[in-house]
């Protein structure tokens, strides 16, 4: 009785202290009292170094959520977890220790030695490492189409260039553009307007056309008759490697940032080091954006072999540390289920987190809240809300058109619907655009019927 009453006070101990801590989806589903969903999700974030994920995991186990009661295992678990100095200066897995018999310590100790062989700091490193090639992600998507950027008349400089992230819909078409990195804001209007304009090959999985998400392009801006000085590019290359040599995460990322976009600003400065390497040393020093860029290459196999299983680990650390670019690539993916696992779930909780600081991850959870095929997934009015909140003036004028237009259907208003389709269709005219998708639409509008699709 004296050891059942120690363990009740162990465990009320432990629901205080699980409280304070940041659990993300599993969380929001254990205080629903789903625990087979935040079971799942605890488990895969544990098996991944998620230290807090980890003393969830020992907590259901100790009170049997989902699991059947395991006190050892709990012990395992909760040990395993005091990697973490928090949770080893709280020291419950200690308590319970204290209270198992010789038999029960014997099994306890059995299964952390299996756990923490398998999970331990070490162990999760090894198992996240990328297998590195030499490819580069958008010789695997052919584009067939590229615009050229006007010169911005504000910019500050004779040479410049923007990094924009975007997706590839099943059409060849892009959208959801972000620019990522500018050597100067002037450039990035100029950028985002260029890319809306490129055309590429549709990407195919399993006999069907998919939307690629998290592609990287850099568009350079040089004036007329400026050249890149050769030398100088050296110089940057050789000082910004003995800065990661000796620096902490962010020079390391920087230098992986640089080489990784090296080879569009010149073809003559040789690399030997793959980017990838770097990004890991940089991420396991804690750089969030090194997280992001390692699970965006794993996607898509950039100088690295596809793995969708380690992507979705890598871009979860990065979500975590409140990344917008990698909660909505997350979030993407996670809808569609066409290079990682499926969790419509995952992808709804990880895009409202990006549209708290994201315009278009505003826009594109309005246009999945209006569109989706699953009525239990609809929420029209959700959708405007996140909807009002983008700039009037957003750069993907195709997106925001279409969305306002299945938004107005959805309100039985196909007046409007019609009237904001037809704009996105003069946009896509006026770019030379693919029609198909966008006359689709108009017309499920004129016969007063509204757009639902999967995301």
């Amino acid at each position: 009785m004296k050891k059942m009453k120690t363990l009740l006070l162990i465990l009320s101990t432990i629901i205080s202290a699980s409280s304070l801590a940041d659990f993300n989806l599993g969380m929001e589903y254990y205080s629903k009292k789903d625990y087979a969903k935040a079971f799942k999700e605890f488990d895969e974030a544990a098996k991944n170094g998620d230290y807090d994920a980890q003393f969830n995991v020992g907590v259901m186990h100790l009170k049997g959520e989902h699991t059947t009661k395991n006190i050892p295992m709990a012990y395992a678990w909760l040990r395993l977890a005091a990697q973490a100095k928090v949770y080893e200066e709280k020291g419950v897995y200690k308590k319970i220790y204290s209270k198992l018999n010789e038999s029960e310590k014997k099994l306890a100790d059995s299964l952390y030695e299996e756990i923490e062989r398998e999970y331990n700091d070490l162990a999760v490193f090894n198992k996240l490492q990328p297998t590195l090639n030499t490819t580069t992600e958008l010789k695997k998507h052919r584009i067939t189409r590229t615009v050229s950027p006007t010169y911005p008349k504000n910019a500050k400089a004779d040479v410049g260039w923007v990094d924009i992230i975007f997706s590839i819909d099943k059409d060849g078409t892009t959208r959801d553009h972000i620019a990522f990195f500018a050597s100067d804001k002037a450039f990035e209007k100029k950028a985002l307007e260029a890319i809306r304009g490129f055309l590429f090959e549709p990407a195919v999985v399993n006999k069907k056309n998919v939307t690629v998400n998290g592609l990287r392009y850099r568009f350079i801006f040089i004036t007329s008759g400026v050249k890149y000085d050769e030398k100088a590019i050296n110089e940057t290359l050789t000082t910004l490697r003995t800065n990661a040599q000796k620096g902490g995460a962010s020079d390391i990322f920087n230098y992986a940032y640089f080489i990784e976009a090296l080879p569009s600003l010149t073809r003559t400065v040789k690399i030997e080091d793959n980017p990838n390497d770097w990004y890991i040393t940089a991420a396991n020093k804690g750089s969030s954006s090194a997280s992001f860029f390692l699970g965006k290459n794993l996607l898509n196999g950039n100088m690295c072999e596809v793995d969708g299983t380690k992507s979705t680990n890598w871009l979860i650390k990065a979500s975590q540390s409140n990344l917008s670019e990698a909660q909505y690539l997350l979030a993407i993916e996670s809808f569609s289920g066409a290079r990682i696992e499926k969790n419509e779930d995952k992808g709804l909780y990880w895009l409202k987190r990006s549209a708290e600081s994201s315009d278009v991850a505003k826009l594109r959870l309005a246009w999945i809240l209006s569109t989706h095929n699953d009525k239990n997934y609809r929420d029209n009015s959700l959708a405007t809300e996140y909807f009002n909140k983008v700039s009037k003036k957003h750069t993907d004028r195709q997106t925001y058109f279409r969305t306002a237009a299945t938004i107005a259907a959805n309100n039985n208003d196909f007046k409007q619907a019609i009237k904001w389709q037809k704009k996105a269709i003069d946009d896509a005219e006026d770019l030379e655009l693919p029609l198909d998708t966008v006359n689709a639409q108009l017309t499920s509008y004129q016969a007063e019927k509204p757009w639902n699709e999967a995301p």
